[in-house]
């Protein structure tokens, strides 16, 4: 399948003949390393064809997710080996562009990201003249308005003191974490 920041696309072919003898085949998976039909934080997708494509969404960038198929026959499971994959890290790298007395122009790019991950994602940047603030996510917040599809984002800071020293960090953010 297809694995990007946020989604995840199986495609699984079974042979239907061989599966007659089970009442039921399907997929499971996780981000914790729990594999078990019954478990809570399991994702579980039942296959009724013989070949079938279907995509998770929501999933968070830079995370460890767990598979197996299983075949259940009355209250019994079979399961297949346990796999995993891990969605891309989003990573945006910044840096200083036209800088003048008191503005300055910040780019940078997006990496990680597909066209379908970009709505879910936030990105922006935290500045500030005080040394250790924006590591904290503290300072003056700037928050990209959208990402456009060559992944250039550019923020520009104005206002600013002449002679002074600022520092500058990126952020990238996924639902409300």
């Amino acid at each position: 399948g297809k694995v990007t920041a946020t989604t995840v696309q199986f495609d699984t072919t079974i042979d239907l003949k061989a599966m007659s003898q089970y009442d039921e085949a399907g997929l499971i998976f996780s981000s914790v390393d729990d594999l078990d039909i019954s478990a809570e934080t399991a994702t579980i997708f039942q296959i009724t064809r013989e070949s079938y494509s279907k995509v998770f969404t929501g999933l968070t960038y830079n995370t460890k997710y767990y598979y197996t198929t299983y075949l259940k026959k009355g209250m019994f499971y079979l399961y297949g080996d346990k796999k995993e994959f891990t969605t891309p890290d989003v990573l945006l790298e910044l840096s200083a562009g036209s800088i003048t007395a008191t503005s300055a122009q910040i780019t940078g790019i997006v990496e990680g990201l597909s066209e379908s991950d970009k709505s879910l994602i936030e990105v922006g940047m935290f500045y500030s003249s005080e040394s250790g603030k924006v590591e904290k996510g503290e300072g003056t917040k700037l928050t990209a308005s959208e990402i456009p599809s060559d992944n250039a984002v550019s923020f520009d800071l104005s206002e600013l003191t002449y002679g002074t020293k600022y520092y500058y960090c990126s952020y990238v953010k996924q639902g409300n974490g």
